[in-house]
């Protein structure tokens, strides 16, 4: 069994297809079914012939089966593995078509910020104690309000230890001596 990696990219909106997870391999695969030729995929892909069939075959080297029947004079067709893959595929993407998508809005959200001019992030280290998740809603509560474009990126750490660090832009510590609690902060 072949373990699954996923990965994703930026694309224009328009370009976008909601709730699916491409495939390079099945791609080609579902080109090959539809097209009845290796060249004919390779058209409708706007790839090379001699890059479609170097793909197709590196991809039966690694998964150890033949994916296509390769007849020469004859119609390209799938094997009996390629088509069970394409099958496979279309019975994920069916089942899973709506978690997908909730990942996809989710990572957009998360990136938003970074595409967001008018947002600046604040790293901050800091002890570990109730006043980073204030800290947290009081931010968020100050976006809601007023528009503010700070985002706070709050980390529980030992945050004197950091001080050192060239690229910390604040820290702080929560200290308790002789029954009393002090906080240190500083920033470059």
């Amino acid at each position: 069994m072949h373990r699954l990696q996923f990965h994703y990219t930026f694309v224009p909106q328009a370009q976008q297809q909601p709730g699916l997870i491409r495939n390079p391999l099945l791609d080609l695969l579902h080109a090959v079914q539809e097209n009845g030729s290796i060249s004919g995929a390779a058209r409708v892909l706007g790839l090379s012939y001699r890059h479609v069939w170097g793909e197709l075959k590196r991809w039966e080297n690694e998964l150890g089966n033949e994916l296509l029947i390769w007849e020469k004079g004859q119609a390209a067709r799938l094997s009996e593995f390629g088509t069970k893959l394409l099958w496979a595929e279309r019975q994920a993407q069916a089942r899973l078509s709506p978690q997908i998508e909730a990942l996809r809005a989710d990572l957009e959200r998360a990136y938003a910020v970074a595409f967001d001019e008018t947002v600046h992030v604040l790293t901050l280290y800091a002890s570990h104690d109730d006043a980073l998740s204030a800290l947290r809603t009081h931010a968020a509560a100050a976006q809601q309000l007023q528009g503010s474009s700070l985002q706070p990126d709050v980390e529980a750490a030992d945050g004197l230890a950091l001080l050192a660090h060239p690229k910390l832009q604040a820290a702080g510590q929560q200290l308790h001596h002789r029954s009393a609690w002090f906080v240190v902060a500083a920033g470059h």
